[in-house]
This record gives C-alpha cells, structure tokens and sequence, in this order.
C-alpha cells in the first residue's frame, strides 16, 4: 500500500529567519513552499491551490496587511476553504485579532513549539478535508447544488442563526420537461440542468439554491420579494436566451414569509403546491401559495390515508362508458372507468384522487383490482350468454414499472378464460415520454400477449403523428378538446384520421355529444364514436341491459326520399358529400382520387356488400383504400375510366355510370355498377363519391 503524500504548506513572510524557523520545524513532514509577500502568495495560490493543504502567515508582516490578504482569500470561492494559520512574535496582538475575524483558524506564537505546532496543523488538515468531503456529499453530482437533504438542513441552520429576519421559499419546475427529456435525449437535458444551476447559483450569492429532484430547484431567500423576483427573473431570462435548450417555460411558485415552525419540507411543497395552479396556463409563470392550498393538501392527505381502507371495502365502483361503430351504429366496445364511492364524500371523480395514486404509487394496485372486476364482469356475461364487447382500461405509466405487473394481468385474464383481444389497455401520450426504449419494450410485450393498445388523448400535448409508426399502437382515441372545437379542427382531424387508417390503426372520437359532431366525425370515417350523444358512462347494471339489447342500437341517421335532394355544383365538404351520398339507396363509399385513393366515408350498406360485419374489418380487408375493393383484373380499366372523366364531369355537375367487379372478405367476386360523382372539395382536394348497385350474375 502506498504512502500518502506529503501536504504543502504555504508559508507567508516577508521575514527569511522566521520563514526558516518555521520550515525547519515542519519541512520532515510537509512540503513548503515560500512566499515573501501576499502577491507572491496569491501567485503560488493560482498556479496550485489544488495542492495547498494550509497557509500560515505572519501577523508582522510588511506592506499589504496580512488581515486584508486574509479577506481576499476568503471571500474567494476558489480558495476559502484553505485553513490559515497565523504566527505571531510571542503573544496575540491586535493584527492577528482581525485576521481570526477574517477567518484564520488558529494562532501559534515564537518559539516555535514542534509538538504543537505539528498537532495544530493535522487538526485543520483533517478537520479541513472532512469538511470537503461532507460538502461534496451535500452537493448534487450533475448540477453541483446543494441536494434536497443538504438544502433543508442548511436552511434550517441560516434561519435559526438569524431569527429577526424574514424568508421566503421560490419553487422553480420546468413546463413538460419530460417532452424536453424525450425530444432531446438524457445527456443534452443534464447539460441544460447543469447550465441552469450555475446560472441561479451565480446569480443568488445572498440565497440558499438547491436541486430539489428531477428539473426541481428551491431557492431560500431573505431579502423582499419582489427584489428577489425582479433578480430572478433577470436570472431567467439570460438563462433562456443562452440554454443549451431553446423555448423552455419556466414556472415559479413563492411561499413567503415562511412560518418558520414548520418544518422546511413542508414549506418548499407549498411553494410547489402554488406552482400547481399555473402548470398548462400560457403566459402565466409566478403563483404564490395561498391558505386554500393548505386545505387542498389536506384534503389529499385524508384521501391518501383512505385509499388503501377503501379498496378493501369495495368502495371503488366501475362504470362502463360504450363505444359504437359509427357506420352501424353497433356497440363495439366500452371504457372502464372507476369512480370512488366514499362513505363520507359520496361520489368522487378521478380528477381528485388518480393523480394522487400516480405520485404515491397506489395506482397500480387500483388498475390491478379494475382488471380483476372487469374480468369477472366480462366471465359473468359469457356464462349467462350476455353479448360482449372489448373493455379498454387505463393503464398508468407506473404499472410498466413495477416488477411483473404485467404478467400479474395475464394471470387474470387467463384464470377468466378470456380471450386477450377483449382486453384493450388505454395508455397516454405522456407514458412515451420518458424511458422510451424501455416503455415499447413493455407495450409491445403486452401487445404481443393479444391485448390491443389505445392512445388516449391523442394530440393532447405531448404527441405527433410521427410517433404513430414508432410506438406499439392499434388504436388512437382523438382528443376531446378536438371534438369541442371540431369547426376549427375539422382538416386536422380528417388528416389525423386518414394517417392512422394508413398506417392499419382504427380511431375512436370521445367526447361526442351532438348530432352534427357525430356526422361530421362519421364522414371523416372515424371509426367508432364515444361520448353523451351515444350513452353517458353507465354502472354495471345499467351497462349489462344495455348489452342485453341486442349489444345494437340503430344508427341515428335518418334518410329523406331521394327526390328531395338536390346535388348543386358547389365546392364541397366532406360532411355534405357523406350526407348526400346517405340519400341514396345503395352503398355508398368516397375516397380520395388525388391521394393513394384512401377511403374516407362508409355506409351500412357497403359492409354488407362486403360481408363485414364492422368499418374495422372493412377497412382490414381493403387494406382502407380503393384498390383494395376491385378485383385486380378490372383495376386498371377503372382508373383509365376516372382519369378520362373526372375534370369533365366536375364541371358539367354529371353523375358516371360504370360496371366491375368487387371482392368480397369471403373472396367471392360481385359484379356491381357504380354510380359516380366527383366532387372538388373546398378543403381536401378531388374527392369521388359512389353508390353500388349489386347487379344479378
């Protein structure tokens, strides 16, 4: 084992005798190293400070004052943590008084003492060396900050040491930092982390600033608000306009003045707690903590505690909202979803307790009871012979995480005797956001076991429709905030829906709740429609007579006599071309002849035609595009036929009349005559709308 080097001492005198005597004493066990003045001293100290174990320096010394030099040193973050040694002639004088209340550590006098001397200075060394390694302990490895810890216990120290002064508490927490961690990669995010931390610690010298966890910094700061936001926010904005990540939010939330009997924890979770109020605000970036807030964290509180007695007494109930096929009209599936019955609050809505059981973990265990309580429904209708349907239910970021959960659901569903496709797990868009390698691996797994996927709130924030050939998907439920604003969204919508019918994934719209929401939706060729227009989310017992009808309801599209319509030649949009096409008896289907020739709109009678019993399966077989429809043969004589008729017939208002041959699911080929209309649609381009007629063999 090898020896551990020798220290150096720096040694600061303009005198050589006593520079000597003070070597002559030490030199068998430290290094020195000599300077006659204090500008020699800083000299030796910015060419190797790294090596400098201790300074020592005389009180007698001539020129710039030892005190003033000792100043210097100190408030120099590079090299204030250097112990300083004072010597002095033969008793303590008054120019080393002011160097101890400038930080010396200790005082040794002429003649030099070997014994003590020597015992002093491995005192300091040691003493100075476990103070290095307890604060490289206290700071955060990345940002270099004091870590949550460290923080709370120095703040507990600095407010305690001054207890006539007023603190506040900033919590600072980057917007969707989790997007920011997906698009740009880990190490560029902890570059950005790193740059960020300096720039608050540079910029606080008076405050206490630490990482808190994650994109989480806390500030403690003692001086008035608003001079501490006005700095801060200066702060922010060079940060930004520099960071090696462009168009980061930042939000801050204050809790000030502190009630300093609380303990520290408790007063950085208020500032946090405002910062609650303002995440997903644009434009809004400072909250302060208000005593509402206080209650609202007890409120959770109760509800933390509560959560594992109430699933034990059943007070978690399912409620099952359908989903129907937009074309039929047909129930093709329902949404689990839980609601609490508490005994005290009555019925609870998710919002107000499934974001609590994410942070806590407690979510897994309520998707795992949910899966358990939709199998044993779903068992209990096979058995009395109920029609059934696919139940999707939400599945949390977190369950993916825990060891074998997964597998746990497997279990279930397989001691129900339940084939996997009638289970759907519903994930967010956010579950793609962070550990992304590792969430596919995990969806795709569960995808492989049989059970479908479905993205809920697609285009809620987080996604594009890149991300749709990246991720384990098969379904994708648009956003209800798309459905509410569907006037404005309507070429967003069409284009989202057309993307994921070429790609083989089915849509479902949620949130429908109107008659004209539901057409427009159904000439898009949304898949499956969810919402109030169709059935409000149901209890099971109310769910299971629903599914005793037949597992059917009619579609609510009514068709007026054909002499009533009148087809003017207008620019026109895809909800009127799916309405007129309604009128017509036959089946009818549009697509787009400028565009791969995607299908966009079916009707009842179509399906039929192809002996499918769904607009899924319809659009599985055709693969959701026109060719798909025709048998090979007579394929390219109908695209000679569109492409020599269809500016004519645009302008001349003509309805074409040609004859070929279909293929159906069962391979059987139908010869049918087509009825033809293109139309130039205001917003999507050439669009050709038909009616078939089966015509006998």
């Amino acid at each position: 084992m090898s020896e551990k080097p020798k220290s150096i001492i720096l040694i600061v005198d303009d005198s050589k005798e006593r520079q000597r005597e003070v070597s002559e004493v030490i030199s068998g066990d430290y290094y020195i190293m000599p300077a006659a003045n204090p500008h020699e001293a800083k000299n030796c100290l910015n060419s190797d400070y790294r090596r400098i174990s201790v300074i020592i320096i005389s009180s007698q010394i001539q020129g710039e004052s030892s005190y003033d030099f000792i100043k210097q040193i100190k408030s120099n973050s590079t090299y204030k943590r250097i112990p300083i040694l004072i010597f002095c002639k033969n008793q303590i004088d008054d120019e080393a008084k002011l160097c101890l209340s400038a930080g010396a550590c200790d005082v040794f006098f002429e003649p030099v003492d070997r014994t003590l001397v020597l015992n002093r200075i491995k005192n300091v060394v040691n003493l100075t060396e476990a103070a290095n390694i307890l604060a490289e302990i206290e700071k955060d490895d990345l940002t270099g900050l004091y870590t949550r810890q460290a923080f709370i216990h120095r703040a507990r120290i600095m407010i305690n040491n001054t207890p006539n002064k007023s603190f506040g508490i900033l919590g600072l927490d980057f917007e969707n930092f989790k997007l920011t961690n997906s698009q740009y990669g880990e190490d560029k995010c902890n570059e950005f982390l790193a740059y960020v931390a300096q720039r608050l610690k540079g910029g606080s010298k008076t405050a206490l600033v630490g990482r808190f966890g994650g994109d989480q910094f806390v500030v403690l700061y003692e001086r008035s608000l608003e001079k501490t936001l006005e700095r801060l926010n200066s702060i922010v904005a060079s940060i930004m306009a520099e960071a090696p990540i462009p168009h980061q939010v930042l939000k801050i939330g204050s809790y000030a003045p502190i009630d300093t009997s609380l303990p520290i924890v408790r007063c950085c979770d208020y500032a946090f707690l405002a910062i609650g109020k303002i995440k997903g605000v644009y434009g809004k970036n400072f909250a302060v903590y208000e005593e509402s807030l206080q209650q609202q964290l007890l409120n959770d509180q109760k509800i933390l505690e509560n959560m594992e007695k109430a699933l034990l007494e059943d007070q978690f109930k399912i409620f099952y909202q359908p989903k129907h096929e937009s074309v039929t009209g047909q129930i093709a599936g329902a949404e689990a979803l839980v609601r609490w019955n508490h005994p005290v609050y009555g019925f609870m809505a998710p919002s107000q307790f499934i974001p609590l059981f994410e942070k806590s973990g407690f979510i897994s265990k309520l998707d795992s009871f949910i899966v358990k309580k939709v199998c044993s429904d779903i068992k209990r209708w096979q058995e009395n012979g109920i029609p059934i349907v696919p139940v999707s239910i939400n599945v949390s970021r977190r369950d993916y995480f825990e060891n074998g959960w997964l597998f746990e659901q497997l279990k279930t569903v397989d001691d129900n005797n339940i084939e996997h496709s009638l289970l759907h797990m519903e994930v967010t868009e956010s579950l793609y956001a962070e550990n992304t390698e590792f969430i596919i691996n995990q969806v795709k797994r569960a995808q492989d076991f049989g059970f479908l996927i479905e993205m809920d709130d697609f285009g809620a924030g987080y996604s594009s429709l890149g991300m749709l050939s990246t991720f384990p998907l098969d379904i994708i439920k648009l956003d209800i905030s798309f459905v509410q604003n569907l006037e404005t969204n309507q070429i967003v919508i069409e284009n989202i829906i057309k993307m994921a019918h070429s790609m083989g994934l089915f849509t479902i719209a949620e949130g429908v709740e109107t008659e004209e929401q539901f057409k427009i939706l159904q000439s898009f060729g949304c898949d499956m429609i969810q919402g109030f227009y169709f059935s409000r989310p149901l209890s099971e017992e109310d769910y299971e007579k629903y599914l005793r009808k037949n597992a059917c309801t009619l579609s609510k599209i009514k068709a007026p006599i054909f002499d009533e319509v009148t087809l003017q030649k207008s620019k026109r949009s895809f909800s009127e071309i799916f309405l007129i096409a309604n009128y017509f008896p036959g089946a009818f289907f549009s697509f787009h002849l400028e565009k791969d020739e995607q299908i966009i709109g079916i009707n009842k009678e179509i399906l039929e035609l192809f002996e499918c019993n769904s607009s899924e399966e319809f659009r599985m077989i055709t693969g959701n595009s026109f060719k798909g429809m025709v048998v090979s043969e007579d394929l390219e004589y109908i695209k000679q036929f569109f492409s020599e008729n269809n500016h004519n017939s645009i302008e001349e208002n003509k309805v074409l009349v040609v004859d070929y041959r279909i293929i159906t699911k069962n391979k059987v080929q139908i010869k049918v005559r087509d009825y033809i209309r293109f139309i130039d649609t205001k917003d999507f381009g050439l669009v050709c709308s038909n009616i078939l007629l089966k015509l006998p063999e």
